[in-house]
């Protein structure tokens, strides 16, 4: 098995290039043979404060994810980013954090890697 991990800074606030990044680094992959492509955490959305989380999270049909899945073809590759979703717990506020957003939200969100490829 031929590994390999990508090592890059993610665009702050802007999704698209990040997966512009991502299939960048997909390719170099395939031309390399890998069989598993590792991104750095929270790689497609980067890192967010908790102000703009829900801006940033996804779900995991997100169009996006599905054409890094059929670019990588048979490589598996790790991507992270926040996804949305319903019913996860997670701690992402300081102790004692008392914003109403966070005490309404109706889904809630989670770091997540997905790994594509067969």
């Amino acid at each position: 098995m031929k590994i390999g991990a990508a090592q890059f800074a993610s665009e702050g606030r802007d999704v698209d290039a990040n997966v512009r990044i991502h299939l960048d680094w997909i390719r170099r992959g395939h031309g390399e043979k890998l069989d598993l492509l590792v991104m750095p955490e929270m790689s497609l959305t980067g890192h967010y404060g908790t102000d703009d989380l829900l801006h940033a999270a996804m779900t995991c049909s997100d169009p996006r994810l599905i054409r890094l899945a059929e670019e990588a073809r048979d490589m598996v590759v790790v991507v992270g980013f926040i996804e949305e979703g319903r019913g996860f717990i997670v701690d992402l506020l300081d102790e004692g954090d008392t914003d109403e957003r966070w005490q309404d939200l109706s889904g809630s969100t989670r770091e997540t890697g997905i790994a594509t490829g067969q």
